[in-house]
């Protein structure tokens, strides 16, 4: 996925995360998608990591 669509994704998760934050009705709820919005944050990352470690793994040694 190019650079820009990402950033435009997540940021959109983002804002749908805090447009739902003043529609909870307790703390556990006003959580949930804070936390769906860091594990998309922190899957990118990982994924990218074992996408790297992959393809570093696949070249001939020279």
């Amino acid at each position: 996925m190019p650079a820009a669509g990402r950033l435009a994704g997540v940021l959109g998760l983002c804002l749908v995360a805090l447009g739902l934050l003043p529609f909870a009705s307790g703390l556990a709820e006003a959580l949930k998608p804070v936390l769906a919005w860091a594990l998309v944050l922190l899957s990118g990352g990982t994924a990218a990591q074992m996408i790297a470690e992959t393809a570093r793994q696949a070249e001939p040694e020279a």
